[in-house]
């Protein structure tokens, strides 16, 4: 008999679906520069907050952009609703601050994120972060009226799949060990894109664990 504690690593392998909200934190245009010892101050308590969301299990992978521009970090969690994920991504000090703000997006992606990560901390507390680049594939309409199909993951597709309640974003992929442009290479051959989708490419910074 299969343990029950792989389970949800073995529907991960065979392509299982579930929902989760996809959120983007963005920067507030025209921030003001904080003094040094204010923005440290917002930016542990930023931390401590999504540390918190994170060992309640509901906030399922998070991290920074690597890539310069308006998305500075991206939130997956096992959400009720939107709602529910805005009003605690609201809750975040940096958002509060006026320093960020949170953009949320209904997603069907891979069963088991964030499984195996808290598999390892839970049987090693003292385990370290693993934190590593990932190509970040934001699939939009472009000149495409098709939508993206669910997808399946295997090989250097971490993890992927489609938004719901936007006529611009149709989806996300997740590519992991590969450069931008192979990524972009990539997703143009996903079967799960449709013709005439445009690419945002981005670099995401999220535990090596965290995804499928």
């Amino acid at each position: 008999m299969l343990p029950l504690a792989l389970l949800p690593l073995l529907l991960a392998a065979q392509g299982a679906q579930a929902n989760y909200c996809f959120g983007f934190l963005k920067a507030v245009p025209d921030r003001p520069t904080l003094p040094k010892e204010e923005a440290e101050r917002i930016q542990a308590a930023h931390i401590a907050h999504l540390t918190v969301l994170g060992q309640k299990r509901w906030l399922r992978a998070a991290g920074p952009m690597g890539t310069p521009g308006p998305i500075r970090g991206i939130l997956i969690s096992r959400c009720r609703s939107v709602k529910e994920a805005n009003e605690l991504a609201s809750a975040d000090p940096a958002v509060k601050a006026g320093r960020l703000t949170v953009e949320t997006y209904s997603w069907t992606g891979p069963e088991g994120i964030a499984d195996r990560y808290w598999q390892i901390h839970d049987a090693d507390p003292n385990a370290k972060d693993k934190m590593a680049p990932h190509a970040l594939v934001l699939v939009r309409a472009g000149s495409s009226r098709g939508e993206m199909k669910p997808v399946s993951g295997g090989g250097k597709l971490a993890a992927g799949g489609p938004f719901t309640g936007s006529t611009d974003l149709l989806g996300v992929l997740v590519y992991r060990n590969t450069t931008l442009d192979q990524a972009r290479q990539m997703a143009a051959a996903n079967p799960s894109v449709p013709s005439g989708a445009a690419f945002e490419i981005l670099e995401w910074w999220v535990d090596e664990n965290v995804l499928p």
